[in-house]
Formats: structure tokens, sequence, C-alpha cells
């Protein structure tokens, strides 16, 4: 089950007129990136979370979440992400960002 929390810019209108690279033929320009990090160890976020695979009869150290992020090109501002488990790749989970993403109107 993956968590959800969208960061509003109020100024992003005047960022726009400074930064014009912004937008490519009417379309912002993005980019999806993530990373993975260790949480507290517990038998609840292992049953969410997982932990990374290892050899038979040891266990990881902590489990581990994925963080998948939305940032726009141009000023690096991170305007959506994702936190989900370990075993969902970057790439299924960008998906989901995108439809954060609007044209420029």
């Amino acid at each position: 089950m993956a968590q959800r929390c969208t960061l509003q810019c109020n100024s992003c209108s005047s960022v726009n007129a400074v930064i014009p690279i912004l937008y490519k033929d009417g379309l912002r320009i993005v980019v999806i990136d993530g990373t993975c990090l260790d949480i507290p160890d517990s038998n609840e976020n292992t049953r969410v979370f997982g932990r990374l695979g290892s050899p038979p009869g040891t266990r990881a150290g902590f489990p581990k979440v994925r963080l998948v992020i939305l940032v726009e090109a141009g000023t690096n501002l991170i305007f959506d992400a994702l936190i989900c488990p370990y075993r969902i790749g970057k790439r299924v989970r960008g998906l989901k960002l995108l439809c954060s993403v609007t044209s420029r109107s």
C-alpha cells in the first residue's frame, strides 16, 4: 500500500516567467527519480515495506522503502512524491506520479 503526498507550489507562475525552459511545446519538463531508504526495524514495517533479499538463513538489517519523486527540470522543485514498498520498482511507481503533470494553460 503506497502513501502519497502532493506538494503545492503557489508561486509556479512567477517561476515559469523567469525560467522559460520549464515548458517545451506547451508541455512541462519533469524528471522522475528515486532512492531506497532504511526505516526503523519493526515487524509492521517489515510486513508493509519488506526487506532486501539475503542469503538463506539470514535477514537484511532493516526494512526498506522506495521513495519516488517527480522533479521539475528547470527549478529542481519536487512537486510530487510517493513512498512505497521496496519490492515495487521505480518505473512502475513513476508512472503513477505522471498524473500530477499538467500542460501549460
